[in-house]
């Protein structure tokens, strides 16, 4: 992160055209402040580093212009970068003497009109410092919120590795008995070595090439733990500022072991009064969904079916990070490993709740029931919205209100469906386990992909010609027309009947 103090270049004040400067003695140097004074020798008043541009009528030497020589040579000696002159009220021009002496000793000099007040030079300057300084806090803050993300959702690891990035340094915490937490290197840097040598002497390393920052953290009892920063340059204020605030976070998440131990306390206290019926199972539960449901003791499930097992993954992380970026607790209960119940709020709405997926929607079977009581969700409603997820389009989401599949748990139904699976689905499965082929599971993905053979296709990981192949053959096998959408629709029954249920695979 390489952000100096604030300076600009002389070449930038003389492209303001509304100034008007006209340049003698071009310069590429740059300035950090703009001082106007008539002394001979201002070197008094000007700050130490500070690489200044004079501005002057010149009227202490109005009766000497041949000393012009000697008031470059201080000012170059002081570190000015450009010297300007104003014209119109002492000399008609810029004397050819101040000319001469600033090319002989390289700094810059450039005519001031008179009708341009030097006050709007100041202006001008400090304005364009005060846009410096805007974006330098925006970019700070920014930075800064780099590392929260960082630390929120990757830990201790990914908060040094960002800020090893952004500072271009090495990085390390130790704690006071030598042991590295956690470390970043950055190039052929590390900060390791240099961590544990500040807890053997107190001391860092600072050599000319080398530097480091040594920032002893909170104590925790007799432990304490230190952020080390080794880096080529010196380091700016803007850089110490987010070492500090990087070495913070690192304090909480070095402390965040404690908040979670007291939670997995409170977990095992839960499990033990559930096992043996102590205090109330129902109060106890009450107690662990407190997080998830509504003022009115509602919550609301959803059941999200994924093509594979990876992809469910990546969903529920992506529902967890979006509860989290809320402050909202995540409960989720894989059914089998390609679809997970999801527990939220009873207040959200049907979208709301599906929203939370993400990017992932798109490839998603999602069910969302109706709000209910926390001691009113039954694993039986679990598993027909379950069916109703297995039912639904890819992409596609069904609420309370989308959905009327409780149908098919009539016993009739089930038993034509039983005999009907048998015939299609019982055939395809023999002839699978013959040949090796995967007929079933193309039958399943073509008629859950409505008769597209391109998604169908692209689930199954396979060709299309592949796929057109395969749906030929499911045809010839199970003795019917596959192209008609009546006996796809039907087909479809039979395999949202078939879908598998908690506990058992198929």
């Amino acid at each position: 992160m390489s952000t100096p103090l604030a300076s600009l270049k002389v070449s930038w004040l003389l492209a303001q055209k509304r100034l008007e400067l006209i340049p003698h003695v071009p310069t590429d140097a740059e300035f950090t402040v703009v001082y106007p004074s008539e002394l001979r020798d201002p070197r008094e008043f000007l700050s130490p580093g500070d690489a200044a541009v004079v501005l002057t009528l010149g009227l202490a030497f109005e009766e000497d212009p041949e000393s012009f020589e000697d008031y470059v040579i201080r000012l170059k000696a002081a570190g000015c970068a450009a010297i300007g002159f104003g014209t119109g009220l002492c000399f008609p021009a810029v004397p050819k003497s101040l000319i001469s002496a600033a090319t002989k000793h390289h700094i810059g000099l450039f005519e001031v009109p008179r009708k341009i007040p030097f006050l709007s030079i100041l202006a001008s300057v400090h304005g364009e410092f005060s846009r410096q300084l805007t974006r330098t806090q925006d970019r700070l803050l920014a930075l800064q919120e780099e590392l929260n993300k960082a630390a929120i959702h990757g830990g201790l690891e990914e908060l040094l590795h960002r800020t090893s990035t952004v500072l271009e340094s090495a990085v390390a915490v130790i704690d006071n008995d030598g042991r590295i937490h956690a470390s970043a290197d950055y190039q052929q840097l590390s900060a390791v070595d240099t961590a544990r040598r500040a807890v053997a002497t107190g001391r860092g390393l600072s050599r000319a090439e080398i530097n480091s920052v040594i920032h002893r953290m909170a104590s925790q009892g007799e432990r304490h733990h230190i952020f080390v920063v080794v880096h080529h340059a010196p380091l700016h204020a803007q850089a110490r500022a987010l070492i500090k605030h990087s070495a913070g976070l690192a304090d909480i998440l070095l402390q965040r072991p404690s908040y979670l131990r007291k939670a997995r306390s409170e977990l095992n206290t839960l499990a033990l009064s559930l096992l043996l019926g102590i205090g109330g199972q129902g109060q106890a539960i009450s107690s662990a969904l407190h997080s998830v449901t509504d003022s009115r003791g509602e919550l609301r499930p959803m059941v999200v079916q994924a093509d594979d097992a990876h992809r469910l993954q990546k969903t529920l992380s992506t529902i967890d990070e979006r509860l989290g970026d809320h402050g909202r607790t995540f409960f989720a209960l894989p059914l089998d490993e390609t679809t997970a119940l999801v527990v939220l709020r009873g207040t959200r709405g049907v979208q709301e709740c599906a929203a939370h997926c993400g990017d992932h929607r798109s490839r998603l079977r999602i069910a969302v029931g109706a709000p209910v009581l926390w001691n009113q969700l039954s694993l039986q409603s679990v598993e027909e919205l379950r069916t109703v997820a297995a039912a639904t389009p890819r992409g596609d989401t069904s609420g309370p209100r989308t959905h009327g599949a409780k149908w098919l748990k009539d016993p009739v139904v089930q038993d034509i469906l039983r005999r009907r699976t048998e015939e299609v689905l019982g055939r395809l499965r023999s002839h699978d386990r013959e040949t090796g082929e995967e007929l079933c599971d193309t039958l399943v993905a073509y008629v859950r992909a409505g008769g597209s053979m391109g998604l169908a296709a692209e689930q199954l990981g396979v060709h299309r010609h592949t796929m057109r192949s395969r749906v030929a053959k499911i045809s010839r096998l199970i003795e019917v027309d596959i192209d008609d959408p009546l006996t796809r629709a039907e087909l479809l029954l039979v395999v949202v009947a078939n879908a598998p249920t908690s506990g058992t695979s198929g």
